[in-house]
């Protein structure tokens, strides 16, 4: 039979510190902060998924200046909205989460509007 050994915090807190340095120096930081409304931090997420900030941002740009608004990105197909990803990973996944994330908006609220999530954390 083993015997568990009981880990002081202090140790707790070695550890926790360890990982933590390891995981910045795996992750490069965080993304700068800014103050965009709940339903493009939403798409901007997206964009971020397993890509760098700077690709991230592109893509991001991209759902604007290739786009008229977000209500021609819903109703685009996977194929159109393709090459907003254009050099990151799996475009068409990214691709179907957007159109997925605006109908499932739009169909609930009429609107591209979910500030009310802001309210509620």
């Amino acid at each position: 039979m083993t015997v568990t050994k009981r880990v002081k915090a202090s140790e707790k807190q070695a550890i926790c510190r360890q990982i933590v340095s390891t995981l910045k120096k795996r992750y490069q930081g965080t993304p700068p902060k800014n103050e965009r409304p709940v339903l493009e931090t939403m798409l901007y997420a997206i964009c971020l998924e397993d890509a760098s900030f700077e690709q991230a941002e592109a893509a991001y740009e991209r759902y604007f200046s290739d786009f008229f608004d977000l209500n021609e990105l819903r109703v685009s197909s996977i194929s159109e909205l393709e090459p907003i990803f254009d050099g990151m990973p799996r475009p068409e996944w990214k691709a179907l989460r957007v159109r997925t994330l605006l109908n499932e908006i739009f169909e609930r609220h009429y609107a591209f509007e979910c500030e009310l999530l802001r309210r509620k954390t």
